[in-house]
């Protein structure tokens, strides 16, 4: 039996690949793939739509109150749909959220949330969302900073002020 294939002839595979593309992600939908940079911009959006709704106890506890709740439930919306989409970004179900309940296991997944890398190419959840822009990076990263200085903030300028009350206290007596 002869081997009638010529081993010298030139495989018939694309030696180039194109572009495989981007997915737009939408704030709304829990389809799709997000980023870690941009999941903590999502995150940052919701807490700016807190923030207003917060002010809104200057003018009435009422009002205030029904800001509020509106506020975060547009933030639990956000942080949940964000969730999903970034755990579809490293190939998981949107399920594995529901772990965020369970104590010490709720650490790991935020985690992996915030530090695994999501899958390079098309996954079973589609294609990865566009290259972060600089305002993807604004909100993704110096907004938390700005927020968790600003919670620092809250917390020591009160405690400062109990301080110098009780030495100047000290001090008079």
């Amino acid at each position: 039996m002869e081997n009638t294939e010529n081993l010298f002839t030139a495989p018939e595979a694309e030696l180039v690949t194109e572009n495989q593309g981007y997915s737009t992600p939408k704030i709304f939908q829990a389809s799709g793939r997000l980023g870690r940079v941009r999941y903590l911009a999502h995150a940052s959006i919701s807490y700016l739509v807190l923030l207003p709704a917060a002010g809104l106890f200057a003018i009435s506890e009422t009002l205030g109150a029904i800001g509020i709740a509106v506020g975060y439930a547009f933030m639990f919306y956000i942080t949940i749909v964000a969730g999903i989409k970034r755990l579809h970004d490293i190939n998981r179900k949107g399920w594995y959220l529901l772990l965020l309940f369970v104590p010490l296991i709720n650490l790991i997944l935020v985690l992996i949330l915030l530090f695994k890398s999501g899958d390079i190419g098309e996954n079973e959840y589609g294609l990865p969302a566009h290259p972060n822009t600089a305002k993807t990076w604004i909100l993704g990263l110096v907004m938390p900073l700005i927020f968790i200085i600003g919670i620092l903030a809250a917390i020591a300028v009160p405690a400062y002020n109990d301080y110098l009350q009780a030495a100047q206290n000290a001090a008079a007596s």
